[in-house]
């Protein structure tokens, strides 16, 4: 089965553009942290909020820094990619972590209920997950 994320959430905070070394090649990443929405049955059939999970999203190259440009602090975002895992143990405890992000394959900024703009993150992000 594929690995497919997609949400609907907002920006907590601003993007954060970096330049990154990958094999020896650097490139563009904005970081996003976005709260996407949950929601639960309401016994009625439908669904209601039931708060939400805070997620770290990777953008790479050329659309990290139209990513940096366009977002802001509260945005309301669609997120579609693919989930990432990281594990590892904590020096200070020596307890195992784990922490799950996302790298955008597409992002959709809703501008108010006027217009959407999508924009499709190259998949160059592969070489950086090794």
């Amino acid at each position: 089965m594929p690995n497919v994320f997609s949400g609907t959430g907002n920006l907590g905070d601003n993007p954060t553009l970096k330049t990154v070394s990958v094999n020896g090649v650097d490139k563009k990443v904005a970081e996003l942290r976005v709260m996407f929405d949950e929601f639960k049955p309401d016994g009625d059939g439908g669904f209601e909020p039931n708060g939400g999970v805070w997620l770290d999203v990777s953008v790479w190259e050329d659309r990290a820094e139209m990513a940096a440009a366009l977002l802001r602090t509260g945005a309301r975002v669609r997120i579609d990619g693919r989930l990432t895992e990281q594990r590892w143990t904590d020096k200070e405890t020596g307890k195992k972590r784990v922490a799950h992000s996302i790298v955008a394959d597409d992002i959709t900024l809703s501008l108010s209920r006027i217009e959407s703009v999508t924009f499709k993150p190259k998949r160059e992000y592969a070489e950086a997950s090794a």
